[in-house]
């Protein structure tokens, strides 16, 4: 809130966010135009990003890999602890 009671530093950080947004951009916008294509991706998408020995699946076809199946149960379930514990945190005793 400080940065806008000074001009200059309202324009530097304003400029800053505005160069992080189009970067984000320019770094994301490809990868979910690959992913969401029809087409689904490509095996030279894969070699592009350095991963030359991926399985590559047939649009639509779903992943059966058990690392992802793995790493998606522990992110689900973390998600539910998450929001069931969610609350303060005494940095002495825990949460709560």
């Amino acid at each position: 809130m400080a940065s806008f009671h000074d001009l200059n530093r309202a324009v530097l950080v304003l400029g800053a966010l505005a160069v992080s947004t189009v970067l984000n951009a320019m770094y994301y916008i490809p990868l979910i135009i690959i992913v969401f294509s029809e087409s689904g991706p490509e095996k030279a998408d894969y070699e592009a990003a350095g991963l030359e020995n991926a399985v590559v699946p047939e649009a639509g076809e779903p992943v059966r890999d058990f690392h992802f199946t793995a790493a998606m149960a522990c992110f689900m379930a973390g998600n539910v602890l998450i929001g069931t514990y969610y609350g303060p945190v005494d940095m002495e005793s825990g949460p709560k």
